[in-house]
């Protein structure tokens, strides 16, 4: 992963969860999505107090520079 930004959003009664995540180009979305709703998001449930925590993420890809060839 090269970078996350998360912020709790919604209503305070409603709030929900958003996570940005940027992969490196040989990431594999399926295991960090899998990373993600496991351990991750149940500490957040912990440590918010809030059993129903929606989440929401968006996943995107950084780009690399490209090589050259000789």
């Amino acid at each position: 992963m090269a970078g996350c930004r998360v912020a709790l959003r919604g209503r305070r009664d409603a709030p929900a969860l958003r996570v940005h995540l940027e992969l490196e180009p040989h990431a594999v979305p399926s295991d960090t999505l899998a990373a993600l709703a496991g351990p991750v998001l149940e500490h957040a449930r912990a440590s918010t107090g809030l059993t129903p925590l929606p989440a929401g993420a968006r996943l995107a890809v950084t780009s690399h520079p490209a090589s050259r060839v000789t």
